[in-house]
């Protein structure tokens, strides 16, 4: 059977092949019966260039059989169609009403091959006109002036508007289409930024341990094209609910704009992160910026433990105390040992003299739980509170100061500390002071306790980054080695100043000697044997 046979018994077919719909749909209307122009298709596809030879006295008995070889084998002559049909109206292809919802989502979802097709061989990497983007393509189409129009949808020709036709296949040049998930996110954005259009998601995924991208979209404004961002991250009661709480009592932090699916769009606030802005800051600069945070930090733990109710009452959140020995073995004993479910010696001595050292802290204000300096935005906004809880104010002081103390290694550490610690006492009795709260006293020991406490964390912290992202081990077993080795530091001197830490610093080292990690092992029996 050669081709002209097989147009005629798909003529002849009682019920029509989605092949026969398929040139009928897209044969032009204009001035022409549907029959004439599925001629006129058919005598294309057997044009000698169509390696039609191949079917010649073919064994398929039914059309149908035959009609998904065709699609195979000659999607860039159908396509090449495609592209002359929409070719013949070009010149009024923007002023032409067409009725892109009907006649799109009516040929694409009755007519699976047309996706197919277009899916294979047009735009195997943006791929514009698939199943999952058809609504954002549609979208698209109509922001730059395709509107509804009352005409019959079978008699609308709606093509993407391809930039080159090639005999080895279609090159195409094609604006950068918003996902179809972000579509409402682009709605929501047009009233304030009339025009704005998707540019591009960035992922987070080697940089945080959340699933978090950055989308970006452009507008134009005064002549300019300039740039708003969001954020999109998994849903979590606490990130829905805190930051608005505290946005409410002068806390600056990031807005909630909507739930796109299960994930938060949020705000980006700010140009950068706190990090960022302090790696190549100059020494005032960074003093500067560091305490616009504090005051931010101070605030939030005054008011949000002053109206820790209404989180609750009005929100429905509750904030569990800490658990400081809970933490412990959460974040550095299970990391550290490579999770195992065996308690040893080593463990079991180490978690007595860590219960000793924890004593001490006594948990009772709302607190952020994660407050390093990538949390914080250069106009001291804070952001990320799903590890929010019920803890110590210098837990979070001591996160922040440890991690910009990374960021920035140059920085004298005691007086850094000092500093620090000063700021925040003054921010945070101003604003007890205005809240008819208590004042609280400096408390530079305990600041000191503290900040050893959080790089303990910070060990096992980077282990379980290392563990659950292959890539990024090697490094995060570095930095990991690297708080290890400050954590000891940090305890030699305090014990130098009469803390009773002697027993804390053997029972780590004697720990980490037995950890599955040979980075860790190495170290921990270097230092082991130098306090010995």
């Amino acid at each position: 059977m050669n081709l002209e046979e097989l147009v005629k018994k798909l003529d002849s077919n009682k019920e029509e092949s989605n092949f026969d719909r398929f040139l009928l749909d897209f044969a032009p209307h204009k001035n022409k019966k549907p029959k004439e122009e599925y001629n006129n298709l058919t005598r294309l596809l057997m044009d000698p260039n169509s390696k039609q030879d191949k079917f010649y006295n073919s064994s398929f008995e039914n059309p149908l059989e035959l009609e998904s070889k065709l699609f195979n084998e000659n999607n860039n002559i159908i396509i090449n169609k495609i592209y002359e049909i929409k070719k013949y109206e070009e010149n009024d292809l923007f002023s032409k009403k067409s009725s892109l919802e009907n006649y799109i989502i009516n040929q694409t979802y009755k007519n699976q091959n047309i996706s197919k097709i277009i899916k294979s061989d047009i735009i195997k990497s943006k791929e514009i006109f698939t199943d999952n983007n058809l609504e954002s393509y549609i979208f698209e189409l109509n922001s730059i002036g395709f509107k509804e129009t009352k005409k019959k949808p079978e008699r609308e020709i709606v093509i993407p508007p391809f930039k080159e036709v090639s005999p080895q296949g279609i090159s195409v040049q094609a604006p950068q289409l918003v996902p179809e998930s972000y579509v409402p996110i682009l709605h929501m954005l047009r009233q304030e930024f009339p025009g704005a259009r998707y540019k591009e998601t960035r992922s987070l995924v080697n940089e945080s341990q959340h699933n978090v991208d950055i989308v970006s979209f452009e507008y134009q404004h005064e002549g300019k094209t300039k740039q708003v961002h969001v954020v999109l991250k998994d849903a979590n009661d606490k990130e829905l609910a805190i930051p608005e709480w505290l946005r409410q009592h002068g806390v600056k932090t990031n807005g909630i704009y909507m739930l796109n699916g299960k994930r938060m769009v949020m705000q980006h606030v700010g140009n950068d992160d706190l990090r960022t802005a302090l790696s190549n800051a100059s020494e005032s600069e960074l003093m500067n910026a560091c305490n616009a945070a504090i005051d931010n930090i101070a605030r939030m733990h005054v008011v949000g433990s002053v109206y820790s109710n209404e989180l609750e009452h009005d929100f429905g959140v509750t904030l569990k105390k800490v658990n400081y020995i809970s933490e412990f073995k959460r974040r550095f004993i299970e990391p550290v040992s490579g999770n195992s479910i065996i308690m040893s010696p080593q463990a079991m001595r180490l978690i007595q003299a860590y219960s000793s050292f924890a004593k001490r802290f006594n948990p009772g204000y709302f607190t952020h739980g994660d407050l390093h300096d990538k949390n914080i935005r250069d106009d001291s906004s804070i952001i990320d509170f799903e590890t929010a809880t019920i803890g110590m104010t210098f837990d979070d002081l001591s996160r922040i100061t440890n991690s910009i103390l990374r960021t920035r290694p140059d920085i004298e550490t005691e007086d850094f500390e000092r500093a620090i610690l000063n700021r925040y006492i003054t921010s945070h009795n101003e604003a007890a002071e205005e809240e008819k709260q208590p004042i609280m006293f400096p408390a530079q020991q305990m600041f000191n306790l503290a900040l050893i406490n959080d790089e303990i964390y910070k060990i096992g912290e980077y282990v379980t980054f290392g563990a659950l992202r292959p890539e990024v081990r090697e490094e995060k077993m570095e930095k990991s080695v690297k708080c290890f080795e400050n954590t000891l530091s940090m305890i030699d001197r305090e014990i130098l100043k009469g803390q009773d830490l002697y027993e804390l610093r053997m029972a780590l080292t004697d720990y980490a000697k037995t950890s599955p990690y040979e980075e860790l092992r190495r170290v921990a029996f270097d230092k082991y044997l130098l306090a010995a």
